[in-house]
This record gives C-alpha cells, structure tokens and sequence, in this order.
C-alpha cells in the first residue's frame, strides 16, 4: 500500500493509512494544551512574588516540558506507531506529523536520537523550570538558559543532518522555529539589572539567543 510521504520510494513496510484527520488530531491537542496553561496560569497566582512574566514562563515550561515528554516520548518508545491496525491517537499524531518530515516515521537514527534527548532529558528540566520560578530557586535563569541552549543545539543537529542528506523527506510547506519560539519565551526572564556582573553577562547571552530565528522543518498542510 502506497503511503503520503516524501519520497515516494520511501519504504514502509506494513503502512496502515491515517485514520483521524487533521482536525481530530489538532483539536484535543490544542483543548488540552489551553486547559494546561490555564490552570498553570491560575496556580501561580497563588504564588508569593510572582511577576506576570513569571506566571507566563511557568505557563510556558509546562506546556514545553508535557509536550516534550508525553508527545515526543511516545515517538522515541513506539517504533512500530504506522503499522498498527488499532492506533491510538500518539501514533495518529506522528503519522500526521511525518507528512511534514518522513524522518520520523522512517525512524531516522539522527531525528530518533534528538528526540530521545529532549524527550528524557530536556521535558523533565522544563518541569524543574516551573518548580525553580514558583519557588525563586537560585538556579532558576541558569536552568531556563540551558535548556534554550539544549534545543539550540537539537536544532542545529536536525537542519544539519537534513542539509547533508539532501532535504529529499520534506513536505511542501515552512512554519517558524519551536524551538526560536523557546528562546524567545526566555528572554531575559526577571534580570533587572540589580549590579550583578554575572546576571549583566547571562543577560546578554540570553539576548544574543532570543535574536535567533531557524525555521522549523517544513510540515504539510492538507
């Protein structure tokens, strides 16, 4: 059975066709994804000393650190997700989402291992961001920088090892950087220049990374 990915000798053995459309896969994700950073959004306000930007970043290490964990973890631990006749709805997504970079689902061993990395390692450090900014944890700026770095240095791996093997699995259509968007969402966060050299050197670090602009991998739109 043919499949929709690029390119076309792609081999897929056992290729069961999608059975949710892209409106089933994006509705729970995003209902979910909002509930998320609503109730984040409520909880911090209980919080002593929170700014809104604190409130904001929470809400956003969340939603990044679950995503992370229970959508790119279900990637990285069901190799067989395109060939199951009774999918769940996390093999749906990453059929889906494969129509953008065929990578995936052809699990490639660069983008499986990128994957794993932030799946195991970076989810679980986002989690630790919101309990670092709820509780004014010293390492809370350092932690957030590293973690920016760590998808810094996911996405240089992944265009990369796209350029090198020809850009020939990617689907029609470009979208703007997750991964920018983290950097971004950093931004500074609550250094306000109190004299502090070390927090004045970290603060430009994060500023010369929010600068940062890559474009995500290309994502077909149907």
């Amino acid at each position: 059975m043919g499949h929709p990915y690029a390119p076309a000798e792609l081999q897929l053995p056992g290729y069961v066709p999608l059975q949710l459309s892209q409106s089933q896969i994006l509705a729970p994700y995003l209902g979910t994804s909002l509930l998320l950073v609503l109730a984040i959004w409520l909880v911090s306000g209980r919080c002593r000393g929170l700014s809104k930007i604190d409130r904001l970043l929470m809400c956003w290490w969340a939603f990044t650190g679950l995503t992370h964990i229970v959508i790119e973890g279900t990637f990285v631990f069901a190799p067989g997700f395109f060939r199951k006749e009774n999918p769940n709805y996390f093999d749906e997504l990453w059929k889906e989402y494969s129509k953008g970079d065929s990578r995936y689902v052809a699990r490639d061993t660069a983008t499986l291992t990128v994957e794993a990395i932030t799946a195991v390692l970076e989810g679980p450090a986002s989690l630790l961001a919101v309990y670092a900014i709820a509780s004014h944890k010293s390492y809370s700026h350092i932690l957030q920088f590293t973690v920016c770095l760590g998808q810094l240095y996911g996405c240089l791996v992944y265009f990369i090892t796209a350029y090198l093997d020809g850009f020939n699995f990617w689907g029609p259509r470009l979208c703007t950087s997750y991964s920018s968007l983290q950097l971004c969402s950093f931004k500074c966060h609550n250094l306000k220049g109190k004299g502090n050299s070390n927090q004045a050197s970290l603060k430009v670090l994060l500023v010369f990374c929010t600068a940062i602009v890559i474009p995500k991998e290309q994502r077909a739109v149907q």
